[in-house]
């Protein structure tokens, strides 16, 4: 069986994220600069000012996606922890907490990824919200949050400590040239009308 087609065609570096260019430059500036003892402006005028980015944008428009591409061409071990999954404090802490403090095992620099933070709510996650503020407030490295939407009244303590990045949707164009790349790398005959 082979690999499904949506890991082996993942972007791989930053520039093959698709359609959300100037959010990658922002994103690759936080991460590179996160740990550097005076923020200066880039010539895009971006300023680093806080201890987080959040990346809000609808479902399928690389969010994710986007945040591997970035690590595997900066080389940072990504430690992932899905708000779906990990909800309350003890999950949190046991994910996030220590790895957020100490280097890798193999000496790489590391980068937090608290993906889908809309998964946390209700009472049985109770906790989860502070916990991830602490985690922003604590960690040794750079933390990236992403998010369907970060408007809710429950995340205001984690807006408040993180940048936002907006993704936006992808257009047609986009999506076309993202099916083509794959009909094409897979040898598949296809009419340009039906993939559009």
């Amino acid at each position: 069986m082979g690999v499904p087609w949506t890991k082996k065609y993942s972007p791989e570096r930053a520039a093959d994220v698709i359609a959300q260019g100037s959010q990658m430059a922002v994103l690759k500036f936080f991460v590179e600069n996160y740990r550097a003892k005076s923020q200066t402006p880039s010539s895009s005028g971006y300023r680093q000012k806080k201890k987080a980015i959040l990346i809000h944008g609808p479902s399928g428009c690389g969010k994710t996606s986007a945040v591997y591409a970035l690590g595997s061409e900066l080389g940072l071990e990504i430690i992932e922890l899905n708000a779906s999954d990990f909800r309350n404090k003890e999950q949190i802490n046991s994910v996030a907490g220590a790895a957020s403090q100490q280097m890798s095992l193999f000496g790489k620099e590391k980068l937090i990824l608290i993906d889908e933070l809309d998964g946390i709510a209700g009472r049985k996650d109770y906790g989860g919200v502070p916990a991830l503020v602490k985690v922003i407030k604590e960690s040794a490295f750079p933390v990236v949050i992403t998010a369907n939407n970060p408007y809710d009244n429950k995340f205001s303590s984690i807006r408040n400590k993180s940048e936002l990045l907006q993704f936006k949707i992808l257009g047609v164009n986009d999506v076309f040239r993202i099916l083509e790349n794959v009909c094409n790398k897979e040898g598949i005959e296809y009419d340009e009308g039906i993939l559009r």
